[in-house]
């Protein structure tokens, strides 16, 4: 039968950007990112005069209460687990704030580009990164994804599964700094989220059992993502890379990409049991 699975473009529609102004204590300055559901600025605080990455949920005409209200709930979870974990490689989000019927966070601003664009600026042979041998550099990328499994350990030991580990949440500054951004889909190890039974987008870095819809998922999920980012770093592509939202769960659940070393391969492991218990360990 079909897996529950939709493209990710069809999950939801667009809301429209906003123009440069104020909002709430801030000041939007200029468009950097855009999300499912969400539009990202760079905006200054006009409290403490710092700049900040803003955070915006769309607007979108016609919008049942009910969608609406689940996306202020996905930020304000976003918000909550962020707050209950400290660490250089993660991206810190500030408290839900609201003005009139927008809500929005603060988050930490990364000044350079996400692991997604770095990767595909190398598969195009782009010279956008010409100048910028840290964000280029192989020795370097790989050191980001151990940065960044750094804080998911520290995640992992204060209860929290992130369970949206990907090159888009991987963001690089200039001097080759990695932190890990989006708690929006995390969840306390052992607790369930009120997204599980949702239809979801499936990416390349999803684990086989969150395919399966198993309620069980652990800090080896996480695992199995970050196995996916070292894939995409050293090999130059994801490991599956079907367009179709079908075949790639398909793949993910019953293919295994040729191995490339051993903590990657075991890091992916179908199995849950057989693959690292946290993201800091390495190959004996």
């Amino acid at each position: 039968g079909k897996l529950a699975v939709r493209p990710e473009t069809e999950l939801a529609p667009r809301g429209r950007a906003l123009p440069p102004g104020p909002l709430g204590n801030y000041r939007i300055e200029s468009l950097i990112g855009r999300g499912r559901h969400t539009h990202v600025y760079r905006a200054q605080d006009r409290r403490t005069g710092r700049t900040v990455a803003l955070k915006v949920l769309d607007l979108v005409p016609g919008e049942s209460e009910a969608a609406r209200d689940a996306k202020v709930e996905r930020l304000q979870r976003e918000s909550d687990f962020s707050a209950q974990v400290e660490h250089p490689n993660l991206v810190r989000t500030g408290p839900l704030e609201q003005e009139g019927e927008r809500s929005f966070v603060a988050m930490t601003l990364c000044d350079g580009p996400t692991l997604e664009e770095v990767l595909l600026a190398r598969r195009l042979g782009s010279d956008a990164l010409v100048g910028q041998a840290r964000l280029s550099d192989l020795r370097a990328l790989c050191t980001a994804v151990c940065d960044v499994a750094q804080g998911l350990h520290q995640a992992h030991i204060r209860g929290v599964i992130h369970r949206d580990v990907w090159a888009r949440n991987l963001f690089l500054s200039q001097a080759g700094h990695a932190c890990l951004g989006d708690f929006g889909n995390a969840r306390r190890l052992g607790g369930e989220s009120p997204f599980d039974n949702a239809v979801q987008a499936v990416r390349v870095h999803v684990p086989p059992e969150r395919l399966r819809s198993e309620r069980n998922t652990q800090a080896r999920s996480d695992v199995y993502s970050l196995g996916v980012l070292l894939y995409e770093v050293l090999v130059g592509r994801p490991p599956f890379p079907d367009a179709d939202p079908q075949a790639l769960a398909r793949r993910i659940l019953n293919e295994t990409p040729q191995p490339i070393g051993g903590a990657v391969q075991r890091s992916r492991r179908e199995a849950p049991q057989v693959r690292y218990r946290e993201g800091h360990e390495r190959s004996p």
